[in-house]
């Protein structure tokens, strides 16, 4: 008796890319997507495959699968990046590889957690104003515009003196900061509020 063959990938739960789907791609088409701390099983026919997973511009490495009647094989992906390099997330992008990735999971290794409702019920109960303080404008504002501070610095040509520097460190810090941290707080605190 034929058992059709199974992919199960499972999706740790992070705050980057937390709201949004990677697309999974077998044989360089999309087959399915998978959220934030969410497990998908996917049925495919036994034989040679190549799979993937792609959000935006950022691809992980291929895994060249062989599958045999019955099999299941197991997956896991997320992001690299965790821990301190979130405060430096925007740099990532210009390295995609480390954005994503797409591995095999060990035996005996547990990360499907879902901890999103436990986090929403604590994140909850800091109340809007501080989420935002603490996840927009600390967490975002303050290293976007250190970030973009430097950049302007090392490829603007019109930053003559230490006090130009000084004065478009200060308004960046009132876009980024308090304007754009506040702004991206708000609407991550309503997106995890319609979402949760």
């Amino acid at each position: 008796m034929y058992i059709i063959p199974k992919i199960i990938i499972s999706r740790t739960s992070q705050r980057i890319n937390c709201m949004r789907e990677y697309d999974i791609y077998i044989d360089k088409e999309k087959n399915n997507s998978i959220s934030n701390g969410e497990k998908k099983i996917i049925e495919i026919s036994q034989g040679n495959h190549e799979i993937y997973i792609k959000i935006d511009w950022c691809k992980s490495k291929e895994l060249n699968v062989s599958l045999t009647d019955g099999q299941e094989l197991n997956l896991k992906c997320g992001s690299n990046i965790t821990g301190i390099k979130q405060f430096f997330a925007l740099v990532y992008i210009l390295f995609p590889s480390q954005w994503i990735y797409l591995d095999y999971l060990s035996d005996g290794e547990v990360i499907f957690i879902d901890k999103n409702t436990k986090n929403w019920d604590k994140v909850k109960s800091m109340g809007m104003k501080d989420f935002i303080l603490k996840y927009g404008i600390i967490r975002w504002g303050i290293p976007t515009c250190i970030l973009y501070s430097v950049l302007m610095l090392l490829f603007n040509s019109n930053i003559h003196s230490i006090r130009s520097f000084i004065i478009d460190v200060v308004i960046n810090l009132l876009i980024f900061s308090l304007l754009g941290g506040s702004l991206f707080g708000f609407v991550m605190w309503k997106l995890s509020e319609k979402k949760l």
